[in-house]
């Protein structure tokens, strides 16, 4: 896309949340081919009061319309109880749009548990590193609410193994305000 301005861009409210753009940069040069995707969805009990529209599967959908022909994308959810504390693979990689949008529209309003986020990306990032086709090209989407409650993985643990397997994490803070 050329000559793309901020200007071109909006951003729609969402009935009962406050949205605010905090900044936008565009580089051609960070075009680097097709891409590997690891979607992770927060699916613990606080969900229900910091997402109570949604929002992050409207944001994963709007994600998986946006697919080029090449990119791939894995989904997974997390949600602990005091037994199982990890994340569940909901789908490999895979291009099919419409089965990876139907297992993420399932998500909506299914939420319980605890949140074991740092352990959940940490093992994404590993499941990424080591299934994802576009190899030079990978990236793990947080959706979540923020607070890791149930430990496991520690914040320098998690950043030296994406470091180590070059898998960038990127989180998508929900909050209802």
């Amino acid at each position: 896309i050329e000559n793309l301005a901020i200007e071109h861009l909006a951003i729609e409210q969402v009935a009962g949340m406050e949205i605010e753009q905090l900044e936008m940069e565009y580089r051609q040069a960070d075009y680097r081919g097709d891409y590997s995707v690891s979607l992770v969805m927060d699916q613990s009990g606080s969900i229900a009061n910091t997402d109570p529209q949604n929002a992050r599967v409207d944001a994963a959908n709007a994600f998986v319309d946006l697919m080029g022909k090449q990119d791939e994308i894995a989904l997974a959810k997390f949600a602990g109880t005091w037994f199982d504390l990890n994340w569940d693979l909901l789908s490999p990689f895979s291009q099919d749009q419409a089965s990876l949008q139907a297992q993420i529209n399932a998500l909506a309003g299914a939420h319980g548990g605890y949140t074991p986020l740092y352990r959940a990306i940490d093992n994404m990032v590993t499941y990424t590193g080591q299934n994802a086709s576009n190899s030079e090209n990978k990236v793990v989407i947080v959706f979540t609410d923020g607070e890791d409650t149930e430990g496991g993985v520690s914040i320098p643990a998690l950043i030296d193994n994406a470091q180590q397997l070059d898998v960038p994490v990127f989180t998508i803070g929900l909050s209802q305000g």
